[in-house]
C-alpha cells in the first residue's frame, strides 16, 4: 500500500472485505475463492484481487494469503463493525427506553444527552483513530522498511 488513500479504497469494498475474511482462516485458491464468493467472472474476482496488493498475496504455491497487513487491515475493519454493532444497540435502546428515562436521566446525571452522546463518540472515534493510526504507522513503517531492504540490497 503507498497510502491510506489505496488502503482505505481497499477495504471500502464488501466483496473485498469477504475476502479478507476468508483468507483470515486458510490459504485459498483462486477457484475456491470464486466458488466461495458465489463470483461468475474471473476477472472481476482479479479485480478485487488487485486491489487488495499488500493485503494479499499469492503464496508459491499458488494459494492466496494475507499479509502482516492484511491481518492489521481487517482487525481494522473489525474494530469498525463491532462500533457499528455497538452504536446500533444503544440507538435501539435509547428508542426502546421508557419516555420518563429520555426526561429524567439528564436530570439525573446533569448533563444533555447531546453532551453524553458527543462525548461517548469522541471516545469512541479515538479508539478508532488510534487503530487506523496504528495501521497506517504499520504499512508506512513497512514500505519505509522494504525501501531500505531494496536499496541496501542493490548495494551489497
Amino acid at each position: 500500500m503507498a497510502d491510506s488513500s489505496e488502503l482505505f479504497e481497499a477495504i471500502s469494498h464488501p466483496t473485498r472485505i469477504r475476502i479478507l475474511k476468508i483468507l483470515e482462516d486458510h490459504p485459498t485458491s483462486f477457484a475456491a475463492l470464486k466458488r466461495e464468493l458465489s463470483i461468475d467472472s474471473s476477472g472481476n474476482l482479479d479485480h478485487h484481487l488487485k486491489k487488495l496488493s499488500g493485503l494479499v498475496l499469492v503464496q508459491r504455491d499458488g494459494l492466496y494469503a494475507l499479509t502482516d497487513d492484511g491481518k492489521e487491515a481487517l482487525t481494522s475493519v473489525r474494530t469498525i463493525e463491532i462500533w457499528k454493532d455497538v452504536e446500533d444497540r444503544r440507538s435501539k435502546a435509547l428508542a426502546d427506553a421508557p419516555r420518563s428515562f429520555h426526561t429524567d436521566y439528564p436530570r439525573i446525571c446533569g448533563r444533555s444527552h447531546r453532551d453524553i452522546q458527543h462525548r461517548l463518540a469522541h471516545i469512541i472515534m479515538a479508539e478508532l483513530g488510534y487503530q487506523f493510526l496504528r495501521l497506517l504507522d504499520c504499512l508506512l513503517l513497512r514500505h519505509h522498511h522494504d525501501d531500505s531492504v531494496t536499496t541496501w540490497s542493490a548495494q551489497g
